[in-house]
């Protein structure tokens, strides 16, 4: 009997919350409390994920929470810790230098809605440069000691700019140069006239952007080799032609000719005027196609010939002058 009694009260204790629960729930008005929406960053840069927090809680319990950004809805938040909610948001680029506000809305478990009790305000800022410059290999890669040579570089930038420019030999760690600071410019070329020592060397061009990125060009092998003061070698003027020294014919005037760093022209003279630059034929050899002209029927004419040559230092020399006699055409 006793424990009859007991079954009794429990069973009537059981049926009295069930039927008295719906109508608990059904009479609860109150919205859950939503605190002010905080964020992993206060000012994020464009490109960049943010995370938002809410604390909500409600005497019954939370079924939902939603974050809103500039009052459209951007997501289901999840349950992250007792009574927090999180959920993570790209900033685009697009949406830089505006006012944006976040603001999170909570439902309990029969319908309430609550809301964050203010809106955040911020702004998205555009992103950091943190791009260096691209720089393209010095050159040129050869050139002749004790004389000033333009080295060169470009540049380009896609964030705040170059502003200025250093020329390094892998020999030292200073700067061989470095430019006065420019207006920030997005693409150019840096240029730098050096005299540098006989031997080779190593440098690459640095530009550093508004921002302090430095971007650092390949390393460029340069030989810089003793300057060439030494003239062409030019011999004397021959005729290859099978019918030279006739007037009214072509002849095919050669001379021979070489140097240490290289023949840059050879020019034919006649009796002190230059008749024309020479071509390379072969080896050292160098043609002119040259047509005599009439003169006088009938009469021997004497000419001097001789050649010029340059070498591509700049060096010139003049060969031998040789005496010829030219005949008349049969």
């Amino acid at each position: 009997m006793k424990y009859f009694s007991f079954f009794v009260a429990f069973a009537f204790s059981m049926l009295t919350f069930l039927f008295a629960a719906p109508v608990f729930a059904s009479t609860d008005m109150t919205p859950p409390n939503v605190g002010i929406v905080t964020a992993s960053i206060d000012k994020p840069e464009a490109a960049t994920i943010v995370e938002y927090d809410v604390n909500a809680k409600d005497n019954i319990g939370i079924s939902s929470c939603r974050l809103f950004i500039d009052g459209s809805a951007d997501g289901r938040m999840l349950l992250k810790a007792r009574g927090i909610y999180t959920l993570s948001h790209f900033w685009p680029a697009s949406n830089i230098d505006t006012i944006h506000t976040t603001q999170a809305r909570c439902t309990d478990l029969v319908g309430n809605i609550g809301i964050s009790s203010a809106l955040k305000y911020f702004y998205v800022t555009p992103r950091g440069d943190t791009d260096a410059p691209i720089v393209s290999a010095v050159s040129p890669t050869k050139a002749s000691g004790n004389t000033s040579v333009k080295y060169s570089a470009t540049f380009t930038d896609s964030g705040s700019g170059v502003v200025t420019c250093s020329l390094f030999d892998a020999s030292s760690t200073a700067p061989i140069w470095t430019s006065k600071t420019w207006p920030a410019s997005s693409h150019g070329t840096s240029i730098v006239a050096e005299m540098l020592s006989t031997g080779r060397h190593f440098l690459t061009m640095q530009c550093t952007d508004a921002a302090g990125n430095i971007g650092s060009s390949p390393s460029s092998s340069v030989m810089v080799s003793a300057r060439d003061i030494a003239p062409p070698n030019v011999g004397l003027v021959t005729d290859v032609s099978d019918h030279a020294f006739l007037i009214g014919m072509n002849t095919e005037p050669a001379v021979s000719a070489n140097d240490n760093v290289g023949i840059y022209s050879c020019h034919l003279f006649i009796d002190g005027s230059d008749v024309g630059n020479m071509l390379f034929k072969y080896s050292d050899v160098y043609i002119l196609n040259y047509f005599w002209p009439t003169n006088s029927v009938g009469a021997t004419q004497t000419h001097t010939e001789w050649a010029q040559c340059v070498d591509f230092a700049g060096n010139v020399r003049i060969g031998s002058s040789t005496l010829i006699t030219v005949s008349a055409s049969s």
